[in-house]
């Protein structure tokens, strides 16, 4: 019983991990979308 909450607990901790990846690979899209828009904001400017 012991070593399946273990398992548990490990798994869901790997679950928040990836998640929070996901999260931080959304914001870094954002980020870049966001420099893409200024340069070609410059380049028209």
């Amino acid at each position: 019983m012991l070593k399946y909450s273990v398992f548990s607990l490990v798994a869901a901790f790997g679950v928040a991990v990836a998640a929070f990846g996901v999260a931080v690979a959304a914001f870094g899209v954002a980020v870049a979308a966001f420099g893409v828009a200024v340069a070609a904001f410059g380049v028209a400017d």
